[in-house]
């Protein structure tokens, strides 16, 4: 969805030179720990929906266009954040908690992100 993307776009920009000013100030040993806690923490939640031993919700048709903007933007900022603080994508933040806490169809998600 267009308004979900720019909602997150516009504070990403912002706040990924934040993050990215940060890095320096991180050790990097910690940086890849952060990193590999959250791949492991998104995966755990993957594998437990998948084998439903989390409730799993089914996704919103259109979400991105009902989803409130405010919450888009604190995730915007997050991920703008930790996107310039580890170097990645926002991809690999913003799609999982797209699908995941948001109800964002698979395929909207990856388009937001």
């Amino acid at each position: 969805s267009l308004r979900a993307a720019g909602a997150i776009a516009v504070t990403a920009v912002i706040s990924a030179r934040m993050g990215a000013s940060m890095t320096n100030k991180v050790k990097p040993k910690t940086l890849k720990k952060g990193f590999g806690a959250w791949l492991l923490l998104v995966s755990m939640v993957i594998m437990a929906k998948a084998l439903r031993l989390l409730p799993v919700h089914s996704s919103v048709t259109h979400a991105g266009a009902t989803a409130a903007l405010l919450p888009l933007s604190g995730l915007g900022i997050a991920s703008g954040l930790v996107s310039g603080l580890l170097g990645v994508g926002g991809g690999t933040v913003l799609v999982p908690v797209l699908a995941l806490a948001f109800a964002f169809p698979q395929s909207e998600a990856q388009g937001s992100a």
